[in-house]
């Protein structure tokens, strides 16, 4: 090689390397809330999934002994990740909540995101093809043209027939269940117009024996700052609200496959924001808890819980802070090594973050609980992206109980965040999956 020809390809090298695009820097253009605009545009080497901080410069700093100036000081204001790439900008997200950021701060990119896995090879001509999973969908319904926060099954319209309701982020539709070809048409809808209303979570049941499902919709009402729950029942198309309860609304299972409705208040208390979890029950009229409490040994939070049973002892079995599951046995606990159910419903309160996972649906057996099926959601750019919510798959996974612990028995990609798990009658599982259009699946799959 000449060496010309030598320091071109040097040069070309250290232009294209990831340590020199670690070292851009650049200045703050816009802040929107936990979105903010850079000035890394395409030929700064940017890409989209990587990492960059703001930062404020402070005193300059001296070698105590030969006075050399060593540079100034920097105070981290903010981190995120790079989401678009445009010609002169880019769009990045930051971990809420943020303040004293504005235009003109100092940002700094990081390590570009590590390339994506190589596409397995091509099978050679003629070698059959890889089988299906076993437990791969067997049916995707049409998509809807909303993004669905959570789904609930049950005889919703009192004809005896099983529908699916599906919350979206400001509205509720039913759905006759179906596995042919035809469209998806709502049978009974309801939606809130107000801005200031996000739902949460879905549940159905016949509490008040009526014949027809009620429909429980927990929502965060942003206008008055409280998680309270509608009371929704389908009628000549429509889905009425019959009630405003001051509680959030839960199913849980126990081991003998039955689920059961509790209720739970967020308190304004920054020592104990939550109250105790009570069952839900219809009388005199009205619905409301039962006054006795249920009270299963470390179960705090009304969302991610399920009872099992052993020599008739309660073990329950919940979704830790940190998304691990865990079983409570009388003189000890197991604690599962990966997160589950994962999801974007969420709500701050007192300073703390509430997370509305998915439902836990269980298998059981004679002698108590065989095992559960579980969700869990892929975060976009790793582990970083799960404080924003942010997920683009997900996982269906089923856990079998061994007596001892839970131990992984099968697993399914699902291409989609999946907001909600339930079990339809004849026992199949069914997953509300949105894609990165926004528009929601419905996903069947036998068991």
């Amino acid at each position: 090689m000449k060496p010309g020809s030598f320091l071109l390809a040097v040069a070309i090298f250290l232009s294209a390397s990831p340590a020199r695009c670690a070292l851009a820097l650049g200045y703050v253009v816009k802040v929107e809330g936990a979105k903010i605009f850079l000035d890394f545009g395409q030929s700064s080497g940017a890409s989209v999934g990587q990492a960059f901080t703001v930062y404020a410069e402070g005193d300059s700093l001296k070698h105590p002994v030969t006075g050399e100036e060593l540079g100034r000081e920097e105070k981290t204001l903010a981190s995120g990740r790079i989401l678009e790439i445009h010609e002169k900008y880019s769009v990045g997200e930051i971990a809420p909540p943020v303040k004293d950021l504005a235009a003109g701060q100092k940002a700094r990119l990081g390590a570009p995101p590590p390339p994506p896995a190589p596409a397995p090879a091509a099978a050679a001509p003629g070698a059959p093809a890889a089988a299906p999973s076993a437990h791969a969908p067997f049916y995707r319904s049409p998509s809807l043209k909303f993004e669905a926060v959570d789904t609930a099954i049950g005889n919703i319209d009192g004809s005896g027939a099983t529908q699916v309701a599906i919350a979206g982020k400001n509205n509720v539709d039913v759905y006759p269940l179906r596995t042919d070809d035809q469209p998806w048409k709502a049978s009974c809808s309801f939606k809130d117009d107000g801005t200031s209303v996000q739902f949460l979570s879905l549940e159905a049941a016949d509490l008040d024996g009526d014949g027809r499902a009620e429909l429980f919709a927990t929502i965060d009402n942003l206008f008055f700052n409280r998680v309270e729950t509608y009371v929704l029942v389908c009628k000549d198309g429509k889905l009425e609200k019959k009630a405003t309860l001051p509680w959030m609304v839960r199913s849980y299972y126990t081991s003998d496959g039955a689920t059961h409705l509790a209720a739970q208040q967020f308190m304004a208390d920054g020592a104990f924001p939550l109250s105790d979890i009570h069952p839900l029950r219809f009388a005199n009229g009205t619905w409301g808890v039962a006054p006795e409490k249920l009270h299963f040994k470390r179960v705090e939070w009304l969302y991610g819980f399920l009872v099992a049973s052993q020599d008739g002892e309660d073990i329950p079995v919940f979704l830790t802070k940190s998304s691990t599951l865990r079983m409570q046995f009388a003189k000890d606990s197991w604690v599962s090594s990966e997160a589950y159910g994962q999801t974007s419903n969420r709500v701050r309160w007192q300073d703390k973050v509430f997370t509305f996972h998915p439902r836990f649906v269980v298998e059981p057996s004679s002698k108590g609980l065989a095992g559960l099926y579980t969700l869990r959601n892929i975060p976009r750019f790793g582990t970083f992206s799960d404080s924003f919510g942010m997920y683009n798959r997900s996982e269906l996974h089923y856990l079998r109980f061994n007596g001892l612990s839970l131990e992984p028995a099968w697993s399914v990609e699902v291409a989609g965040y999946s907001t909600g798990l339930a079990r339809t009658p004849s026992g199949d599982l069914l997953a509300a999956v949105v894609g990165a259009s926004g528009r929601t699946s419905v996903w069947l799959f036998k068991p």
